[in-house]
């Protein structure tokens, strides 16, 4: 016979005193968006989107490349859930990063102590090594993204001078 352990003994006794005797209506009303937003409050600060951004790197170049990104979990509170992430990417090749949501903002480059953005997107290891700036700006939760979009980075070389590089940025929308 299995074990119950103390604290699913809890859960289950918690549970039981949440439900009135007159039915789990109430119960199941707590859990439920509409409820919560009748009472004033907004559903996303109760239940966050969840789910995830994949973001892609594609390297159209003759020569390795990384790219560096960041995110921000939160912009009102940046130390306590941004990071800077590089992805290394062979030449002709696409690789992925993971973001869980929910994210602020997502964007190339890198974060400072001060979390200051800087525009440095990539390193292309060539002959000479050549750093590739990123010119866009920042991209928005909500307004430029939403969980389950795919955004697409995409390194290329410009004409036939191999020092000269550009980046492009577009997001797919999810399902």
């Amino acid at each position: 016979m299995k074990r119950v352990t103390l604290a699913v003994l809890h859960l289950i006794v918690g549970t039981v005193l949440l439900v009135p005797p007159t039915g789990c209506i109430v119960a199941a009303d707590l859990f439920d968006p509409s409820f919560v937003s009748a009472l004033g409050i907004d559903p996303i600060t109760v239940y966050p989107r969840t789910g995830t951004i994949i973001v892609t790197f594609t390297n159209n170049t003759t020569s390795a490349a990384v790219f560096r990104a960041y995110e921000i979990g939160d912009v009102d509170n940046p130390d306590g859930n941004s990071r800077n992430f590089s992805v290394v990417v062979p030449a002709g090749e696409v690789r992925n990063e993971v973001l869980f949501c929910p994210i602020d903002v997502i964007s190339l480059g890198t974060l400072d102590a001060s979390y200051t953005a800087t525009n440095d997107a990539a390193t292309v290891y060539a002959e000479s090594d050549t750093e590739v700036t990123y010119g866009g700006a920042e991209l928005q939760n909500d307004s430029e993204y939403e969980c389950g979009d795919v955004i697409s980075v995409v390194l290329t070389e410009q004409g036939t001078d191999s020092a000269t590089y550009s980046l492009s940025v577009q997001v797919i929308p999810g399902d």
